[in-house]
C-alpha cells in the first residue's frame, strides 16, 4: 500500500515546498493516511483469524 501512496504524499511535499498547498492541509493528510494505514492494519488482524477458520473448513470438505 506505501508504494501507491507516498509517491502522491511526495508530490504534495513538493506542492507546500513551492506554496501550492498549506502546511495544514499537509498535516492533515498524512495524519489521515496514517490513521488509514493504523486501522487497515486493525482490521486485518480482526479478519485473520475467522479468515483461517474458513479455509480450514472449506478444506475439510473438500
Amino acid at each position: 500500500m506505501s508504494i501507491f501512496i507516498d509517491p502522491q504524499l511526495s508530490i504534495m511535499t513538493d506542492d507546500v515546498v513551492e506554496g501550492k498547498c498549506t502546511e495544514e492541509d499537509f498535516r492533515t493528510v498524512v495524519i489521515a493516511m496514517v490513521g488509514s494505514k493504523t486501522l487497515g492494519t486493525f482490521a486485518s488482524l480482526l479478519l485473520i483469524i475467522p479468515s483461517s477458520y474458513l479455509i480450514v473448513y472449506i478444506a475439510k470438505i473438500i
